[in-house]
Parts: structure tokens; sequence; C-alpha cells
């Protein structure tokens, strides 16, 4: 029961990364997915929504042009929404940082490829199980990549670049301290990429921003801390 729940786990983990990942940014991260990660890549253009803090729904509905997925994917997947950006890429590096630190995510693909050496000399099945441990290492390496292109190199891969639909930082702060480990980790790492990407201009004008909402500074006398 327990094996057949983690397995249920895996999959979906792997169908939410499938429609998520940035396809056809990085073409070689891409086989990397679909040969080791076992992702599956969309055919058709994907609608997402997004609901707000005030229970509000907004929708990316079909239009009368259809675009083939590989258009979407480039030229208006991470140019739509800020919002829509920020919650994607939280849930992509956070499933990815999960499935990179648990040792039966590569249970499946091992199972698979015993049960297709179940008629194999027992010279090849030995050198195939001992290539298990490098197997299990290559899609660590996989995961990896992954959470890297979304959290560090996607800004590099979108064009024209200043397209780019950056994360929020107001929604980045909110989950700093998330009560799931893996956003609150997410979040702290897209955060200081984010502030570092801003450079010192950048961080300048949204302190600027952001003022105004802040507590005046009082007297020390004043003050009770």
């Amino acid at each position: 029961m327990w094996q057949f729940e983690s397995n249920l786990y895996l999959d979906i983990a792997r169908l939410l990364l499938s429609f998520l990942h940035a396809w056809n940014l990085d073409k070689d991260l891409d086989a990397v997915c679909v040969k080791k990660l076992a992702l599956n890549k969309p055919k058709q253009q994907l609608y997402f929504g997004n609901v707000s803090r005030h229970g509000q729904l907004s929708v990316v509905l079909p239009q009368r042009t259809k675009r083939t997925f590989d258009t979407f994917s480039t030229d208006l997947r991470w140019q739509a929404s800020h919002s829509l950006t920020t919650t994607h890429l939280l849930a992509v590096i956070s499933t990815a940082n999960t499935l990179m630190g648990m040792r039966n995510a590569a249970s499946q693909i091992e199972n698979t490829r015993r049960s297709s050496l179940a008629s194999a000399p027992p010279l090849a099945r030995k050198t195939t199980k001992e290539g298990l441990i490098s197997e299990r290492q290559q899609l660590k390496q996989g995961w990896s990549l992954l959470a890297a292109l979304h959290c560090v190199l996607l800004p590099d891969h979108v064009h024209p670049r200043s397209s780019y639909a950056a994360p929020r930082i107001e929604l980045l702060a909110r989950r700093w301290q998330d009560s799931c480990v893996e956003i609150r980790e997410a979040a702290q790492a897209l955060l200081i990429r984010e502030l570092s990407r801003l450079g010192a201009s950048g961080r300048r004008r949204l302190i600027e921003s952001w003022t105004p909402f802040l507590p005046p500074l009082l007297d020390p006398a004043l003050s009770i801390f």
C-alpha cells in the first residue's frame, strides 16, 4: 500500500512538472527531462488560472487564433503575469528539490529497467545493476538542473529579456516563513536571486516604493524597544 501511494505521489509530481516546466528554452535540459526524469512535453497550448488573496479567479482563455505549444512556451509563457510566474516558479523549484532528496524517486525507473532485464543474459543484467547507482546520481543531477533553470537562469532565456514577467517580491516575502519547508526554501532562494538581479538601483527603487507603507521613525525616547 505504501509503495502504491509513493508511486502515485511521484506520478502526480511528474505530471505537475510536465505542465509547469519551461519547455523550449533549454533544449539540452528538455532532453534530460524527457529521457531521464520521465516528464511529458505538452502538445497543445496550456491555459492557467490564478486566485487572488480575495478569492477572485483570473483565467487565460483560448483565443480565436490558435497557438502551438512551442509558440506559447517561448512567446507568452513567462511574459503574461508576474503573479503567475511567482506561483509557477515556487511550485517547480519546491517540487524538484523534494524529488531530488527522495531516494525512492528513482524506483519507478529502476522497476521498469528490472522488468526489461528479466530475460536478459546474466552478464548484461549484472552490468546494468551496477549502473543503478549512476542512474540515481543522474536523476538527482537532472532535478538539480531543473531547479537551477527556474531559480537562476530563466530570465536569461526569455527573449526579449525586457518582456520577462519577474516574480513579485511581495509574494516571495510573504512565503519567506511558510509552514511548508520546501516552499519556504524555494521562496527564499527566489527572493535572494531576484534582489540580486535587480541590482543596486533596482533595490533602491523597491525600497522607495515601499517607504510610504512603513511606520515612520520615532524619537528614540518614545520607542518601547
